[in-house]
């Protein structure tokens, strides 16, 4: 049975109750800015035994996403996965999975994302996070780690560590590796948390100014939702991705 693991590359902060709408017929390996686009929690619920990713539009495939052979890819959800929902296009929502059995393999883990049809979504309420529901080394599908631990006063600590090219080896051999981390400690709130300078909070947004990292995290039962403001390290590196925790 082929099921890849897949992700969802639509996060914000804010809970929705409405799906947001895409303005391109695209699932794909973008990053949309965290205060312009949400994720929320979601599961497969379908009679099907097998429910479908379909196809972003594109120059060889102009039709999809539509119910056409054409579109339809081999990977598949199963009724009771749990996903993250991203934009909805039409009738169908670009969503994403990680299995749980996820394992590492030189660094990485894949990640495919795609549209299901939205009839075979169900989208669950706003999760309410406990401190242990955060604790734990959290993985991006590659390149970065964020490990976060309890201290007192009802906060926990942050610490991340990512970079850029550390999986190419000639690249490491050239010490053209880039890296970038960050640390802090900060009490969630709803579910959200947000680490940077002084006074930084997952309700401010970002803002212009790129002169401190500022990092948003989203705590969404098996996923976290993760951004940054670009200014957590080397040209090119960055903490913004969907992080489980591998087992």
């Amino acid at each position: 049975m082929f099921r890849p693991y897949a992700i969802a590359i639509f996060f914000g902060l804010a809970a929705i109750t409405q799906p947001v709408l895409a303005q391109q017929p695209i699932c794909d390996n973008m990053l949309p800015e965290i205060e312009d686009n949400a994720v929320a929690p979601g599961r497969i619920l379908s009679r099907e035994a097998r429910v479908h990713f379909y196809e972003s539009r594109s120059d060889t495939k102009k039709i999809c996403p539509t119910e056409a052979d054409a579109c339809k890819r081999k990977g598949f959800l199963v009724s009771g996965d749990d996903i993250l929902i991203g934009p909805a296009f039409g009738r169908f929502f670009c969503v994403g999975y990680i299995a749980p059995s996820a394992r590492k393999v030189k660094g990485k883990f894949p990640e495919t994302t795609g549209f299901v049809l939205a009839k075979d979504v169900e989208r669950l309420p706003p999760l309410e996070s406990k401190a242990a529901d955060w604790l734990g080394t959290w993985s991006r599908a590659a390149e970065a780690e964020i490990t976060i631990t309890q201290v007192a006063g009802g906060k926990l600590r942050f610490k991340g560590e990512a970079s850029l090219g550390a999986l190419d080896e000639e690249r490491a051999k050239r010490g053209a590796v880039r890296t970038g981390e960050f640390e802090g400690e900060a009490a969630p709130k709803w579910g959200a948390v947000g680490i940077g300078p002084k006074g930084f909070s997952a309700e401010k947004p970002f803002g212009k100014e790129q002169d401190e990292c500022k990092v948003k995290l989203r705590q969404l039962g098996r996923y976290l939702a993760v951004e940054d403001n670009g200014a957590c390290g080397g040209m090119g590196v960055t903490f913004s991705g969907i992080y489980v925790r591998l087992k």
